[in-house]
């Protein structure tokens, strides 16, 4: 049996060495694409992948604070505000932060408008930001959405290295906008585009309005919007039937309508004589090259004519007793009113 064997062998005795070969030069070819993907994770400078830093001397970053010893982890690397002079780093510097559980100084690099309006508090960053998207170590591959807003889309893809799986079930798109201030690179994160404060107001016999302020948002935007209603009765915004009664349009004349499904009846009524702020949220999706808002109009604002009484018209029956006369409001009972951006 053993002769037989090794009759066998001397016969292909080539091809097992070229099995062989082949078997070693593919062991050897995984264990350096391993090294060389280690390496690109470590040094990569390309604009592309934003999880490393980049090591180019005319782009170099300026560390701020290092590790107490060599023993110590990355976690106290920080690096200075003044050396985050464009939009791009800032955007790595931020992947970089959240991938080292730096949460923050990651909060930190929200603009002030992004902890107001999303995250008020570090906390609330660390619950519903970081643990969402950074479970485990993300590769940030981003591309140039919007040149003038500095809006980039942005893949956080989870690394096979690190979790032994590919699947692109757990990859997040999320857009990020860097902000110029003061010398560095703030973000805007969660789809936030920008808040704009504004005054415009109009008025006609029923009402005063004025636009507050307008948030833009990737899938949206949000007008705050103060209302006066100087009528004696009650005054409707909207009849919630259908969303075409409360809308943006556009200077060739596109309708952007309210979402009516996050409103109650309630939320569009004024009471007479009194000033309520309402936050209307439109269904515009941000476009690069977008027409500018023209106006908002109100095509259906409603009043309910009611009696009441009015002291100007009474009557004195002697000298303990003053009748008032009941009077009925004659307000046309709809009107439609506009406000020009």
């Amino acid at each position: 049996m053993f002769f037989k064997v090794l009759s066998r062998f001397k016969d292909n005795r080539t091809k097992l060495i070229i099995i062989l070969v082949i078997i070693g030069l593919i062991v050897v070819f995984i264990k350096s694409m391993d090294k060389y993907l280690l390496e690109e994770r470590s040094n990569s400078s390309s604009s592309n992948y934003t999880t490393a830093i980049t090591k180019k001397e005319d782009n170099q970053l300026e560390i701020e604070t290092m590790p107490v010893s060599n023993n110590s982890d990355t976690n106290n690397v920080k690096f200075k505000d003044s050396s985050i002079n464009n939009a791009e780093k800032a955007v790595s510097v931020f992947a970089y932060y959240c991938n080292n559980g730096q949460i923050e100084y990651a909060y930190n690099m929200l603009t002030d408008d992004c902890k107001e309006l999303l995250y008020p508090t570090q906390e609330q960053f660390y619950k519903n930001y970081y643990q969402r998207i950074f479970s485990d170590e993300k590769q940030c591959n981003y591309t140039k959405y919007a040149d003038k807003e500095n809006i980039y889309r942005i893949i956080f893809e989870s690394d096979p290295l690190t979790t032994g799986k590919v699947n692109s079930d757990d990859n997040v798109i999320e857009y990020i906008t860097a902000v110029e201030h003061n010398g560095t690179y703030k973000l805007n994160i969660s789809g936030l585009i920008k808040k704009e404060n504004l005054s415009i107001k109009n008025s006609n016999k029923y009402l005063e309005a004025e636009i507050i302020n307008k948030i833009t948002y990737m899938d949206y935007e949000l007008y705050t919007v103060k209302i006066k209603n100087t009528t004696l009765v009650n005054m409707f915004l909207s009849s919630m039937i259908g969303n075409n009664e409360i809308y943006l349009q556009d200077d060739d004349g596109n309708k952007f309508f309210i979402a009516n499904e996050e409103y109650t009846q309630d939320d569009v009524t004024i009471k007479y004589r009194s000033e309520s702020t309402v936050q209307l949220k439109f269904n515009k999706k941000y476009i690069t090259g977008d027409k500018k808002i023209k106006k908002i109009i109100f095509n259906n604002i409603r009043l309910v004519n009611r009696k009441y009484y009015d002291n100007t018209i009474s009557k004195q029956v002697d000298d303990n007793t003053i009748i008032y006369e009941d009077k009925m409001t004659t307000y046309n009972s709809n009107f439609k009113f506009e406000i020009n951006m």
